[in-house]
């Protein structure tokens, strides 16, 4: 098909698909992660994060910042760190399904308008560092 005949994709469209697609991998990440046992995803294997469940645990944590701490204008001394807690195969699926949640909510609740705004957010690294961050979204 001739590309001037081809439908053009809204940017709210692909954004979503593209979240959804995230939400698939992380599925099948957490599946394969799931195939080792506890002492083997545990095992510090020297990554950024030590095993490769921390690494896993970090990308959760990074959701639940951006799209649940964040929008409720929580600041850092109230997020809860995930990286190296002992956590059961129940517990990863239910921190999963619950990144899958809230970003679902949020991609949900998206309008063509929310795409051009400032969304800033301040506040203080590890090291008493100030920052601000500006993304373009809500």
């Amino acid at each position: 098909m001739p590309e001037s005949q081809r439908r053009r994709v809204d940017e709210l469209t692909l954004l979503r698909a593209w979240m959804e697609w995230n939400s698939k991998s992380r599925r099948r990440y957490l599946e394969a992660i799931l195939h080792l046992s506890p002492e083997d995803r545990r095992k510090d294997r020297g990554a950024s994060w030590g095993s490769i469940q921390d690494v896993f645990l970090h990308i959760i944590e990074d959701y639940m910042w951006w799209f649940e701490n964040v929008p409720q204008g929580k600041g850092e001394d109230q997020f809860v760190a995930l990286v190296g807690r002992e956590v059961d195969e129940g517990e990863l699926r239910s921190l999963t399904r619950r990144a899958e949640e809230t970003v679902q909510r949020y991609m949900v609740s998206l309008t063509p308008e929310d795409l051009g705004r400032p969304y800033v957010v301040h506040g203080t690294s590890g090291g008493g560092k100030e920052y601000t961050m500006t993304h373009v979204s809500r």
